[in-house]
């Protein structure tokens, strides 16, 4: 294990992530946290669970933009952009391409392996399950609107009152 490699909890403890979407998602290993979880014996390498750190990723599912989410990989301790909705571990904040890294060998779903490139951005960690393609995130949208239109209305005059000026 090594700096920025993404952890998973299991039977046998804190492991390497081997799977995609894992749901078991324990946080990043960083060398040099302010703060991080460790073991009671002060054994093993300490693991954040939020904020923002350096995590390994790969290309696997595409190059990375900042703003999309990372979800783990099937390579262990690497992460990746999520395609679908699942389990992730943040959201990226720097650019990874194609040309970024070192060249890596990726199993794919069909058989066999293809190219991808790996190396390490910065992402802001949010260990949580995340809805990209469902009408989850339009309500969530629409929430957002709520609280900013009508967070200050307190009573029912003050509704009217903020409806009219929307409507003027």
């Amino acid at each position: 294990s090594v700096d920025g490699d993404i952890m998973s909890y299991t039977d046998q403890g804190v492991v390497l992530s081997t799977r995609e979407y894992d749901d078991k998602i324990f946080g990043v290993i960083e060398t040099t946290p302010l703060v991080a979880y460790r073991r009671q014996d002060n054994t093993g390498l300490p693991v954040v669970r939020n904020g923002t750190t350096s995590v390994n990723v790969t290309t696997a599912n595409g190059a990375i933009k900042p703003g999309d989410f990372i979800t783990t990989s099937s390579l262990p301790g690497k992460g990746q952009k999520s395609l679908a909705s699942g389990y992730i571990i943040g959201v990226a904040l720097e650019e990874f391409t194609e040309e970024d890294g070192e060249a890596v060998e990726v199993a794919i779903s069909e058989g066999g392996t293809k190219q991808a490139r790996s190396g390490a951005i910065n992402v802001a960690i949010k260990i949580e399950y995340a809805e990209l393609n469902t009408a989850r995130n339009a309500n969530r949208y629409l929430d957002a609107l709520n609280a900013l239109f009508f967070s200050n209305v307190q009573n029912p005059e003050q509704f009217t009152n903020t409806l009219r000026y929307f409507l003027a």
